[in-house]
């Protein structure tokens, strides 16, 4: 009979054991959820690595003598769009590879652009959007290609800049940067795909950086005048302010956003809650860390 007390106390530490080893468990898995693409110069050239959303696990992607940036992944987390422009090439192009940077080609042949970045999927997948210019016209438009390379279009087609392409999680509105007549700075606009239905969002955009559609698809993300990171309705209502940075990106569940900050004279890649609150460092080297990338999948 006395057994039986002691039993009772073991059974009950060994329950209490395997909650302590589930949260444990849980936190580590919350710790580093998500992956990050980012472009690094760590080792002496634009390369894009990956990492956990706590700056483990780094891993790098593309290693040669081009020079690689803007990392943008496909809808379901399987492919990255980039930027690149081949040793002795003198064309800016987009890039396709898998996700653990293998199978890399070249989206589209040479194009009567020669300059082509800021890469934006889709949400379907079937499409990237991205910024496109010729060296006689200096100035870009918004095109859009099928991701097999075919059915290249210009969505824009005036006198003005059009910058940082971002397509809205439902598919069908583009959101980009340009400065437009009666505009003081560069300012926030959003088309439909078709290109009808032009509507200014907000003003004051920083020309460094990206725009981000939230992924419930209520707000934009951007960098704004004075290298801050403004979040904006997608209607334009509710402007706020979340402090110093610039090339946001949302986090799959919307409640953080890595983005690129400066440190001293330095840049590293940081996240912060979506009000802006609870900023920290996930990078840390002496190289710069730039245009973070959240994977849509976790």
């Amino acid at each position: 009979m006395k057994q039986r007390p002691l039993l009772a106390l073991l059974l009950v530490f060994l329950a209490a054991l395997a909650v302590r080893c589930t949260d444990v468990l849980a936190e580590s898995e919350a710790s580093h959820k998500g992956t990050i693409a980012f472009v690094s110069y760590r080792d002496g050239n634009s390369d894009i690595f990956l990492m956990h959303s706590d700056g483990s696990d780094l891993k790098r992607l593309t290693n040669d003598q081009a020079r690689e940036g803007q990392p943008a992944w496909s809808p379901d987390g399987k492919r990255i769009a980039f930027v690149s422009r081949a040793a002795g090439d003198s064309d800016l192009a987009i890039y396709l590879m898998d996700a653990d940077g293998s199978n890399i080609k070249r989206l589209t042949a040479k194009s009567r652009y020669g300059f082509e970045w800021s890469p934006a999927w889709s949400p379907d997948g079937q499409q990237i959007a991205f910024e496109c210019a010729s060296a006689k016209h200096l100035k870009s438009e918004i095109c859009i290609v099928n991701v097999d390379g075919s059915n290249s279009r210009q969505l824009t087609n005036d006198d003005l800049s059009h910058l940082l392409p971002a397509w809205s999680p439902g598919g069908q509105r583009i959101a980009f940067a340009s400065m437009r007549q009666g505009d003081r700075a560069l300012a926030i606009y959003t088309i439909e795909v078709d290109g009808s239905h032009l509507q200014k969002i907000a003003e004051d955009a920083w020309i460094l950086g990206s725009l981000a559609w939230s992924p419930d698809g209520t707000k934009i993300a951007y960098g704004c005048f004075r290298e801050e990171i403004c979040v904006v309705n997608a209607d334009g209502s509710n402007l706020k302010r979340l402090g110093q940075g610039s090339s946001p990106t949302w986090s799959p569940d919307g409640q953080q956003i890595a983005f690129e900050c400066r440190r001293d004279s330095d840049r590293d890649i940081c996240l912060m809650s979506a009000d802006g609150s609870n900023r920290q460092n996930i990078t840390n080297d002496k190289a710069p860390d730039e245009t973070p990338a959240w994977s849509p999948v976790d």
